[in-house]
């Protein structure tokens, strides 16, 4: 039996035109079959090496050796993305699919040439059909996660990721779980799943900070202050939390250190948060008075 490597996306994807289409596609014989497994077998070593182009090469051999092989064209597209031709990628997966279209792997492959393309809708239809062939497979979660936290469907960002927790402990995830119910004012659970993301992982700035913001919320200043350090020490160059962080020792009374904090936001700040500098300036006067 030929065991046969599927290419997953790590990050975007690409079409790819193979010259062969089902209607005219030669008869596979055992040897045409077996030449195609060997061609796909080298692209995959040429791929690992960073031979992209090499690589689709093979790829493309294998596909028209035997066009009956949904991992061929799969793989095709997959070169096609890392050679940075976004033009060309859906055409390897759709061929992908329409081969084996209970496969979730191909959808959450052309899911992410969507995205590539700037086509959100049909990107989170393929993630979405993808969990729905194989709810464990974890590989879509996290981008319907932040389609709907980006789209303002918190109550379903929250579902999402909390079936990803589930398949995955993984601090970002946690603290994204966190935040779809942060943003629904469902602050018990927010800071369960805030915890749970700086337990997993101290060093993750963005929960400790993301815990600042939920206690600031909650008027639990000390809470907030000792949060916001620890975000700052684990991530220096997060200079919203410096901002907050001068906000909630001014509640605090801790004039200095406010101070001190407003004036590391301007220091840290990007230029193009010119407001939000002249907002801790202003601040800063108010103190020195």
């Amino acid at each position: 039996m030929r065991m046969i490597e599927t290419l997953l996306v790590a990050a975007s994807i690409l079409s790819i035109s193979l010259g062969c289409n089902m209607q005219d596609a030669p008869e596979t014989t055992p040897e045409n079959a077996a030449e195609a497994a060997q061609q796909n077998q080298r692209g995959l070593r040429q791929f690992k090496e960073q031979k992209i182009q090499l690589a689709l090469e093979h790829f493309a051999r294998a596909a028209e050796k035997d066009p009956t092989v949904a991992e061929y064209p799969n793989n095709a597209g997959m070169a096609h993305f890392h050679l940075g031709q976004p033009g060309q990628a859906l055409e390897g997966f759709n061929q992908a699919i329409a081969l084996n279209p209970e496969t979730p792997i191909y959808f959450y492959n052309r899911g992410l040439a969507y995205i590539q393309l700037q086509q959100f809708d049909p990107a989170t239809a393929d993630f979405e059909r993808a969990i729905e062939i194989d709810p464990d497979y974890f590989e879509p979660y996290p981008q319907l996660g932040l389609y709907y936290l980006n789209k303002g469907d918190f109550a379903r960002a929250a579902t999402i990721y909390a079936k990803a927790t589930e398949l995955r402990k993984d601090p970002e995830l946690l603290s994204n779980l966190g935040m779809a119910h942060m943003l629904q004012d469902e602050l018990e659970p927010a800071e369960k799943h805030f915890l749970a993301a700086a337990k997993l992982a101290p060093g993750y700035g963005n929960a400790h900070y993301n815990l600042g913001v939920l206690y600031q919320k909650q008027s639990r200043f000390e809470q907030a202050e000792a949060s916001y350090q620890r975000a700052i020490k684990a991530t220096p160059q997060k200079f919203e939390a410096y901002m907050n962080l001068g906000i909630v020792q001014t509640k605090l009374r801790k004039k200095q250190d406010a101070i001190s904090s407003l004036n590391q936001f301007i220091k840290a700040a990007p230029e193009s948060m010119q407001r939000q500098k002249a907002d801790a300036r202003k601040r800063i006067t108010e103190l020195e008075q």
